[in-house]
């Protein structure tokens, strides 16, 4: 799916969509100090683009669903650690973050934004990947 090719920035409630450029934005609350947060969110598709570029991706499940299968390339931060283990996200450019449906990812994401960092949530997460075709790594390693 694609979205719209207008790159203004939309402003949103809290809880509500807006779309820009060929993502999404998601209005959100920050969890800790309530301030606004916009989170971009990108579908497979465009994940799959940037990631082929070397976009990094931080997946935020649980070892044992990393090591079903994962984004190859994906770092496994699970979203209980996220907050003490954020230095170990890079933050020198996007990051996108995967989880299995896009739900623990959209919040890892909030969390990481709030920190300055520019974090792409992936729509659907792995399972949308996965429903796209595209190829996973089993196994702890993080693949290539």
């Amino acid at each position: 799916m694609r979205w719209s090719t207008s790159t203004t920035p939309r402003r949103s409630r809290p809880g509500s969509t807006a779309r820009t450029g060929r993502h999404r934005r998601i209005a959100s609350s920050h969890p800790r100090s309530g301030a606004h947060v916009d989170v971009p969110e990108i579908d497979v598709v465009e994940a799959a683009e940037r990631i082929a570029a070397g976009t990094p991706v931080v997946d935020v499940r649980e070892p044992e669903e990393y090591r079903e299968g994962h984004v190859p390339g994906a770092t496994l931060i699970p979203l209980g650690s996220i907050a003490v283990r954020s230095d170990e996200v890079p933050s020198d450019g996007q990051v996108l973050i995967v989880c299995r449906s896009g739900a623990r990812s959209l919040r890892a994401a909030e969390h990481l934004r709030g920190l300055g960092v520019d974090a792409i949530n992936v729509a659907g997460g792995t399972m949308a990947w996965i429903g796209a075709g595209e190829r996973v790594t089993v196994g702890d390693e993080p693949g290539a």
